[in-house]
């Protein structure tokens, strides 16, 4: 009965607004797929990040990327966009794609606020928002996922094929830091169920970097004991029969490892056809790509049972705490 009351009390309450507007709510008003016809009762939040000098905010208002005044409420651009959208432009980024680039409300800045990633056609760019200068990092057909800068903003690190890479700004070289990443090894990104049900959903990074900028901390999940899970997709016109490793209740979770990388001592991708096949080859055709990565001893725990649920690392880049 209480149900009813309060549906019957919505009801009134968006006819009440119908009538102030002078026009009745239609079923085109409340169920069209045109967004243009479909009332928004849902309003327009819009993404708050605090600046920096914790004085001021970012906020995309209207397609534009502003700086508000925490105490004065003023506003002004966060940076000039239009800049940036010209040289994108120039990159050969239709002018349409590259207002929306340049505007995007979730544009992600190294801690400086000096630079911006951009992540188009499934290659990354760096921009430098003082000199006004843009640079291409990646440039090649496989995706680069979960970009990020490093804290002192000279590294770019990024997900590619399931292995760990970073870029240095400056020179544009790629280091690449894992090499067993596989359809069922991740390193640095979460599978299906981490994301769900422990990380957030929609969250797929898994790794961490060190304050100092020497060190990443990653996830490397194996997921070969989990089953596969058979979906129907009828969103799209044609079905489409999927299967994706999925654990139900009782089912084994992914074997998961806590390893840290050493970016120092990764090894360098040759500029060449971006191939990752580099290190010191070892008798019987082994390639090592040196003490990269080390592994947490997980020894007391059983792999079977066992899940690491936050990572973080200390002040002073000499401890990784997980959970």
């Amino acid at each position: 009965m209480k149900q009813i009351k309060l549906l019957l009390l919505a009801i009134s309450l968006l006819a009440s607004t119908a009538v102030a507007q002078d026009k009745l709510l239609t079923i085109d008003d409340i169920f069209s797929l045109d967004s243009k016809v479909r009332v928004n009762f849902a309003g327009t939040p819009t993404r708050l990040t605090w600046a920096r000098d914790g004085k001021s905010f970012r906020q995309a208002t209207a397609n534009k990327l502003l700086r508000v005044d925490a105490v004065t409420g003023e506003s002004r651009d966060f940076f000039d966009a239009r800049k940036l959208q010209t040289q994108l432009e120039r990159e050969g980024i239709a002018p349409d794609e590259a207002a929306k680039l340049a505007n995007a409300p979730g544009l992600q800045f190294d801690p400086a606020e000096a630079a911006v990633i951009l992540n188009n056609a499934n290659d990354l760019w760096h921009y430098n928002t003082s000199t006004g200068t843009l640079r291409r990092l990646t440039n090649n057909k496989e995706e680069e996922q979960e970009p990020d800068f490093s804290p002192d903003g000279r590294w770019v690190s990024f997900v590619r094929g399931n292995n760990i890479f970073v870029v240095d700004v400056a020179t544009g070289r790629e280091k690449q830091l894992t090499r067993d990443g596989a359809e069922k090894i991740l390193n640095g990104y979460l599978d299906w169920i981490y994301q769900e049900e422990i990380y957030g959903r929609g969250n797929f990074r898994a790794y961490w970097w060190s304050p100092d900028s020497k060190y990443i901390a990653f996830l490397r999940l194996d997921e070969s004991p989990v089953p596969k899970f058979v979906l129907t997709n009828d969103i799209v016109d044609n079905q489409v029969v999927e299967n994706t490793d999925y654990p139900q209740a009782g089912d084994p979770n992914p074997l998961v490892k806590l390893g840290i990388a050493d970016i120092t001592k990764g090894s360098w991708v040759p500029n060449v056809g971006r191939i990752p096949s580099v290190g010191r080859r070892l008798p019987g055709g082994v390639v090592r790509f040196g003490d990269a990565v080390k592994f947490v001893n997980l020894s007391k725990y059983t792999p079977e049972d066992l899940l690491i649920a936050r990572v973080a690392w200390t002040p002073d880049s000499k401890t990784v705490m997980f959970q």
